[in-house]
């Protein structure tokens, strides 16, 4: 019998597909037939293990893959859920000065934060220059996660002199908040934001960046590097460093001709 014989067209190979490939594929077929739809929570890891029939860790294995496809979403201590419609895109741009609290809430979401924490300390020379301070010289230095409706959206490290806040006390309080906004802090010492200064980059998470955005090591990120300016004072009032999970956060230049 020969071996030549010829190819029939037209006919898709039946594909070779390990376990973990094989539930993906019907993890999406099944969205795509709106047994799960966007926004909606799926079963619980061993309930959907055994409807399909593998193990936890071949499942497991499927929907992270799938969370970084995009396709499906965790929000942690409540489950995993089907994105869509129902799972948001925080759109922005840099025609105006907008705080991430007010950015959150103008999307229909509700701002929060975790593992916030300050420290008085003097100013290295790298922020010494950002801020336009004497080397040594006392800042407030601020780091948290902000959470749009508890999902981690943006880490932040935010640096103000210590000289602007005569008239206020140190938001201590504000460790203990489910949201605090450092715009408001700042025009409640007298200096309301009126222009920033951006600098854009793109990297990618390091392990503890990924830790605290709850997403994959070496996902794409974008850094805002932002030195703010009140009309009030006659140098910087707030340097700042943010990355922003750039699948939750999308951010447009407004250019004009």
């Amino acid at each position: 019998m020969s071996s030549n014989q010829p190819i029939v067209s037209g006919l898709p190979r039946i594909p070779n597909r390990s376990l973990a490939e094989e539930v993906i594929y019907r993890v999406e077929e099944a969205i795509r037939a709106s047994v799960f739809k966007p926004g909606e929570r799926l079963p619980s890891e061993p309930v959907l293990a055994g409807q399909l029939g593998v193990s936890r860790n071949t499942l497991r294995e499927a929907v992270n893959t799938l969370v970084d496809k995009g396709v499906l979403y965790r929000m942690r201590g409540i489950g995993t859920f089907v994105s869509g419609p129902s799972e948001f895109m925080l759109e922005s741009n840099l025609e105006r000065v907008v705080g991430t609290s007010q950015l959150i809430r103008s999307k229909g979401h509700v701002p929060g934060q975790r593992d916030f924490h300050l420290i008085v300390e003097p100013a290295t020379e790298s922020l010494a220059k950002k801020l336009q301070i004497e080397l040594g010289q006392d800042m407030l230095r601020i780091s948290r996660i902000r959470t749009a409706d508890n999902i981690p959206v943006i880490v932040s490290e935010e640096c103000i002199p210590t000289e602007l806040l005569q008239g206020v006390a140190l938001p201590y309080a504000a460790e203990g908040c489910e949201n605090w906004s450092i715009y408001e802090y700042l025009a409640e010492a007298g200096y309301p934001i009126d222009m920033a200064l951006t600098r854009i980059r793109s990297l990618v998470a390091d392990r503890n960046l990924a830790l605290l955005l709850e997403i994959k090591t070496n996902q794409s990120l974008l850094c805002l590097e932002q030195t703010h300016f009140s009309n009030n004072y006659r140098k910087p009032v707030l340097y700042c460093v943010n990355y922003h999970n750039d699948r939750i956060v999308d951010i447009e230049v407004i250019r004009r001709g």
